[in-house]
Order: C-alpha cells, then structure tokens, then sequence
C-alpha cells in the first residue's frame, strides 16, 4: 500500500551526508539512520570516536510513519483498510514523511551548530 511514498534510507544518507556531525554516519555504513547523541561516546584504543549504531533503522522509521497514518482511519494493520481510504492514507503517510525528514535535517542543523560553538 506504501509503495512509492516510504521513507527511504537515501533519504536519510542525503540529509546526514550535508552535516559534518552526521557525515560520519554515512563513511561507517549507517547513513539510513537518525543521528543519535549516544552514537560517538565511545572512543577506540587511539581515542577516537566510534561510531555505534543506535538510532533507529529506516524499517522502524517507516514503521512509526505506517502506523500514524493508518490511526488516522481508524486502523492498525494495513489488510484492514478499505480500498476508498487507501489514497487517503497514502497522502497521510507522504506528509508524515515529508515532516519527519524536514524535522530531522532541522535538527541535525541545529546539533552541528551547537557543537561548532563548543
């Protein structure tokens, strides 16, 4: 039912790919996951920052989205939904999904730019 409206991973490797702070995320293979402030706290032997992968995995995004626009109609599971309120849902799921990468890019900006003060 989602199809062609999911978030997608590139989106999110877009988005982090922008950010110094985030950027990271994408050279270790995480780029299709939000920015977590817990994922660099832990350093290696030569005292660098590691990367651990603790933000949520694009499936769980898009999950969180699916869910949220199917509670508008009334439903949890996406077989319960009428033909007539599928693009309705679709829509929901679209603007969802437009806000929470417009939130996050916010966000992330907002981060980079208190470490820079730091």
């Amino acid at each position: 039912m989602f199809e062609g409206v999911t978030i997608q991973a590139e989106e999110l490797r877009d988005i982090n790919g922008r950010y110094d702070m985030t950027a990271r995320l994408n050279r270790n293979g995480l780029g299709g996951q939000t920015f977590s402030r817990h994922q660099y706290n832990t350093t290696d032997f030569a005292d660098r920052p590691v990367v651990e992968s603790t933000g949520p995995y694009i499936m769980q995004i898009h999950d969180s989205l699916r869910k949220l626009s199917l509670a508008l109609y009334g439903e949890s599971l996406n077989q319960r939904i009428e033909p007539v309120d599928q693009v309705g849902i679709r829509q929901a799921y679209r603007e969802f999904r437009d806000l929470f990468l417009k939130l996050y890019e916010a966000r992330v900006e907002a981060v980079e730019a208190e470490d820079k003060e730091v």
